[in-house]
């Protein structure tokens, strides 16, 4: 049986399958399990050859499938098209030859278990106020009468059922949420096989590590060996990363909002438009990065530009505050700038510039959009943003009266509200607008109190404790990550500098120097790691979960092998500061998203954090060796005959750290990938789909195999 094919429930009598809905009684037949064994051609008697054909409609998507067999009974021939269907079981098709008859099926081959299940509920946990599910999980009774087993399980992501020999996996379920699909896999021998395997793999490669006959510890010796001589020259241009500010003349007019009232606004809760609830804080920052590609707007706060486009639209209108990069599209709207005002989008009718466009963009199957389709619908997007933000739709401050429901913004009270409710959801911020314009009975403290009393009255249930809501604030403001790498850069850069000097004045740097820079770069690496941590808890989950997050437990990766291969040789702990910097300087790129998201159920496992905890590591460390490489061709071409012999001592010094750093990348690569194939035989029955990922990560363990083994290769051997 294969790993991954999908089960239903089926009569013992051989009806066809019947959907078992939650509330459904058992019936008194039991319902018996089977699956669908992989494509099968099963023919009774005889057949002389079969071809498989697939037929496609005009959009590629497989609508038949057909075995073309030629019958040859000796004197007649004959073709005989058998049509049939993956994962469905084929109809009997009945064909005379000669005397006798022959009965072919094309499909499915109907495997039966030896015990049943009987669906009792379905149950859908959903982030609250969204449509976005956290998990869901099968009730079942499994019935044995060969063993006299009746009792109830529960099956849900991550969790399966083991019962004689079969593993049942939570897969999917109907749209409806009244039915399941489970996934079932039949191979403990093979599972029980593969793992001792995989763990005698990891346990050869630590062996490999520590025995002082290892190829690594080799390395380890030959390094005591080499003088501790500095190194090396880097220069790297960083690319100026600022933005224009805006005309400041443009934002003179608009009144400014006391920053007791912003502290007060921040801290509420808010519900963001993926469903996670989260302070204000962190949902201002989200969309002012993605409305202006900048962390602020001429030294107003995320806060304050939000609150400021609500209350007084007719001011902000005017302000260059979209951000635009296409020259195509800044020649349609008629503009050359990169940051351009709302007024912009629309003519004298006032009607939208970009419609048109946007509608053909969003016709075209994502695959096929160009360049400029791509950031037209970014651009709608940005567009869209402000004037949710500019109606009430963003401020989703008023949670309802039970979990499931979608907060509530301003003028979009819930039916089931007293009419004093709705009229403070409904009509709160226009108090607010004249409160702070002087003219307001109930100050603007006194109605962010009430609606942080609100929130709690309804919410407060399922709300975050006020310890991850402060930490959260405390994460926003501290930012980590975009304060050191400026210190990893600055740092590395210049003791690489200093290192380079060195070279040629045929001197070492001092052990003061070097402790200086030492205990400068580890407080980076210390306030990175802090930075990872304060994530994790406010997430909830480890923060290697998206783009943005692996890069920064990239970045981090490589820092820590720069400690751990650098405590003696400061050009590699420099080295692994300017690599680490570069890393998270891309990370804080405008097409980087650092939004903390809700995590999706199939990697809401433990597997995930080991899994990708180790491959990610991987990374760095094979970063960090790359890196080196690079060094050590600088290192050749500023020989020259004064210095050959310093420049040959650390082109030794970092060969040998280059080939330390890939060698445990390469383990910690290949350990990961098997882990993955763990996390996915566990999680939903096969250890390997070939899909892009899986494929790239068998690539990229093979590549750095021949990378880590050249040396063995006469022609390219080196030290």
């Amino acid at each position: 049986m294969t790993a991954d094919r999908p089960i239903e429930i089926r009569s013992m009598s051989g009806d066809e399958p019947k959907q078992v809905n939650p509330h459904d009684t058992i019936p008194a037949e039991p319902m018996q399990l089977y699956a669908f064994d992989s494509y099968m051609l099963l023919i009774k008697n005889y057949y002389n050859h079969a071809v498989t054909t697939i037929e496609k409609d005009n959009s590629g998507n497989e609508t038949l499938d057909a075995v073309m067999l030629e019958v040859n009974d000796g004197g007649k021939k004959q073709i005989v098209n058998v049509m049939g269907k993956h994962g469905m079981r084929g109809e009997p098709q009945i064909v005379p030859v000669g005397n006798t008859s022959l009965e072919i099926t094309y499909g499915a081959d109907p495997i039966y278990l030896p015990f049943a299940l009987q669906l009792t509920d379905f149950q859908m946990e959903k982030y609250p106020g969204s449509m976005s599910p956290s998990s869901y999980a099968s009730e079942l009774v499994l019935i044995d009468k060969e063993r006299n087993v009746n009792r109830n399980v529960r099956v849900f992501m991550n969790n399966t059922l083991n019962y004689r020999g079969y593993k049942f996996f939570q897969s999917s379920y109907d749209q409806d949420e009244g039915g399941t699909v489970l996934s079932v896999n039949a191979d403990q021998l093979g599972t029980t096989v593969t793992y001792i395997g995989y763990f005698l793999l990891g346990l050869g490669f630590i062996l490999a590590l520590i025995s002082k006959n290892s190829r690594f510890h080799m390395l380890i010796q030959r390094l005591k060996q080499y003088s501790a001589a500095a190194i090396i020259a880097f220069v790297l241009i960083l690319a100026n990363s600022g933005s224009a500010r805006a005309d400041e003349s443009e934002l003179t007019p608009i009144p400014r909002i006391d920053k007791a009232i912003l502290d007060d606004f921040s801290k509420l809760w808010i519900q963001g438009q993926d469903g996670r609830i989260e302070p204000v804080s962190t949902l201002s920052s989200e969309i002012i990065r993605k409305v202006t590609h900048k962390s602020d707007f001429s030294g107003r706060s995320p806060e304050e530009v939000m609150l400021g486009l609500y209350l007084y639209p007719e001011y902000w209108r005017n302000v260059s505050l979209v951000y635009v990069t296409n020259d195509q599209l800044k020649t349609q709207l008629g503009v050359t700038e990169s940051r351009i005002p709302l007024t912009v989008f629309f003519d004298e009718k006032g009607e939208y510039k970009l419609i048109e466009s946007v509608k053909a963009a969003y016709a075209k199957m994502p695959a096929f959009r160009n360049m400029y389709e791509k950031e037209l619908i970014n651009l709608d997007e940005r567009v869209n943003i402000c004037f949710m933000v500019v109606n009430g739709d963003m401020f989703a401050l008023f949670p309802g009266k039970t979990k499931a429901e979608k907060w509530a913004s301003p003028g979009n009270a819930p039916s089931d509200l007293s009419p004093e409710e709705t009229l403070f959801v409904n009509k709160g911020f226009e108090l607010l607008k004249e409160s702070m314009n002087g003219k307001g009975e109930v100050s603007p403290h006194q109605f962010l109190a009430s609606i942080a009393s609100y929130q709690n009255k309804y919410a407060s249930s399922y709300l975050a404790p006020e310890s991850k809501k402060n930490a959260e604030l405390f994460y926003n403001s501290l930012n980590p990550f975009k304060r050191v790498f400026p210190i990893y850069l600055l740092l590395g850069f210049s003791l690489l500098v200093v290192l380079f000097v060195n070279i040629f004045r045929q001197k070492t740097m001092g052990s003061k120097t070097r402790i200086v820079f030492t205990v400068l770069i580890v407080a980076g690496f210390v306030l990175h790691t802090f930075g990872l941590g304060l994530r994790w808890y406010i997430s909830g989950h480890a923060p290697w979960s998206n783009g943005y997050e692996s890069m920064i437990y990239v970045a981090w990766a490589s820092m820590l092998a720069g400690v751990i291969f650098g405590r003696k040789y400061p050009m590699v702990i420099g080295t692994a500061a300017m690599l680490s910097g570069i890393i998270l300087f891309v990370a804080h790129l405008n097409w980087m998203n650092p939004e903390i998201t809700h995590l999706v159920p199939v990697l809401n496992s433990y597997w995930l954090m080991i899994h990708v905890a180790v491959i990610t590591a991987s990374y760095g460390f094979i970063g960090m060796s790359a890196f080196i490489g690079l060094l050590v061709l600088i290192m050749y071409s500023i020989s020259n005959a004064r210095n050959s012999a310093t420049v040959k001592n650390i082109i030794l010094q970092l060969t040998t750290i280059s080939e330390m750093s890939v060698t445990v990348g390469l383990y910690m690569l290949t350990i990961g990938t098997f882990l993955g194939g763990v996390w996915a035989n566990e999680s939903w029955g096969r250890y390997w789909g070939w899909d892009s990922k899986e494929t790239w990560a068998l690539v990229t363990v093979v590549v750095y195999t021949f990378v880590a083994h050249m040396r063995l290769m006469p022609t390219l051997r080196g030290i």
